[in-house]
């Protein structure tokens, strides 16, 4: 039986609302309504949930030494994880924050290179 694909629509959906902690956040940050983004993320079903998270330790091997690197060198990273760490989060949490900080800034890279490919008026999705 063939494996469903989640859409990139439905995946930037699921991240944003995490991201957001909100439905209604996620819909003005997407410049969606709260029902498209409750549709989209319905459309992750149990297959595409699983591939997703079967995906996150990989990504956290691929960028762990990226976010180590990140954290010393990159003066706004390094602020954040500085920050994170003197409000008492663990080194790994601050860790994994800076992870999902390379991930949102490469997905706002590719969306910007994609929407100059395609000669659409560039704004953050």
């Amino acid at each position: 039986m063939p494996h469903k694909i989640a859409s990139h629509s439905a995946l930037m959906a699921f991240e944003v609302a995490a991201r957001y902690g909100s439905f209604a956040r996620a819909a003005d940050g997407l410049a969606l309504t709260e029902g498209a983004i409750s549709r989209q993320i319905g459309q992750l079903d149990g297959r595409a949930k699983n591939a997703f998270k079967a995906v996150v330790p990989h990504l956290r091997q691929a960028l762990y030494f990226p976010a180590i690197a990140a954290a010393r060198f990159n003066p706004d990273l390094k602020r954040k994880y500085k920050d994170l760490i003197a409000a008492g989060q663990e080194k790994k949490v601050a860790l994994t924050a800076i992870m999902r900080k390379i991930i949102v800034i490469a997905n706002a890279l590719n969306w910007f290179g994609f929407a100059a490919r395609c000669g659409i008026a560039a704004r953050a999705p």
